[in-house]
């Protein structure tokens, strides 16, 4: 039976490593809205749709922080669903979510974003839960063995992108559950090698920022400023999120203002 528990401190399931690649896809997210915005209100001509690097960096970013959403996901259900630290947390995504809808339906009524990467994020934890709880198939090679089968059935299009598109809406921001909830099936296996990873590397469930050194020196590794600053971000990426896109297009605005 899954054992039930909130005992266990949130942030001993916390992993520096994932936490830095989560704060890299930040870096990444804030330099393509830069890049985004700026071609939106007329300061660049950012070839967003015709080149192979603007095409593929938004799936790059967003693979990265499904992964990680998954990996996040096993470490704290590895011993143990904590209900409570689970509903709260997919109904901040959720309320998240449906404030991006609104708020984007309002300003921004033909490209409004109605499944974006939070909607995305609330669903995906939701399709994998079973593989978190369910005796019978919570293995993380059952979770791998889904999100590649997602995959391969969307490349052959035999899976339909679900939500589908609206008519008449492009969206600023179009990423469905399926198949994108299959890089959080993957992080879930990815979360299962770091909680077995030994205790030398860095994203080893048995060490943390300050650990000592080993194939890695952790100190060095996570310990300098820059391994600081990616950090920070990657561990306050949902605030981030909010503030750099508000930050970002009214700077990108105002200046398109004064240039006309």
């Amino acid at each position: 039976m899954t054992q039930l528990t909130d005992a266990r401190p949130a942030e001993k399931a916390r992993k520096p490593l994932i936490d830095f690649v989560r704060g890299l896809a930040v870096l990444m997210m804030i330099a393509y809205h830069t890049a985004y915005f700026a071609d939106y209100n007329g300061l660049a001509d950012v070839p967003l749709f015709e080149s192979d690097f603007w095409f593929y960096s938004p799936r790059v970013i967003v693979s990265l922080f499904m992964l990680c959403s998954g990996a996040s996901l096993y470490l704290s259900c590895r011993d143990g669903i904590r209900w409570g630290r689970y509903l709260r947390r997919l109904g901040i995504l959720s309320l998240l979510a449906g404030g991006i809808t609104l708020g984007t339906w309002i300003f921004f009524r033909e490209n409004f974003i109605f499944t974006g990467i939070l909607h995305c994020a609330a669903g995906a934890s939701i399709l994998v839960l079973p593989f978190l709880t369910a005796p019978l198939i919570r293995r993380p090679w059952i979770a791998l063995g889904a999100g590649a089968a997602l995959i391969v059935l969307s490349r052959l299009n035999i899976l339909p992108n679900l939500p589908p598109h609206i008519e008449g809406v492009v969206s600023m921001d179009y990423i469905p559950v399926l198949p994108w909830a299959a890089p959080v099936f993957i992080g879930v296996f990815l979360g299962s090698l770091a909680a077995a990873a030994p205790s030398n590397m860095p994203g080893s469930l048995k060490n943390d920022a300050d650990a000592p050194g080993g194939i890695i020196p952790l100190p060095r590794f996570y310990g300098n400023p820059v391994s600081k600053a990616v950090l920070f971000l990657g561990r306050r990426s949902l605030l981030v999120y909010f503030i750099h896109i508000a930050i970002i297009f009214g700077i990108t605005m105002g200046i398109a203002e004064m240039l006309r």
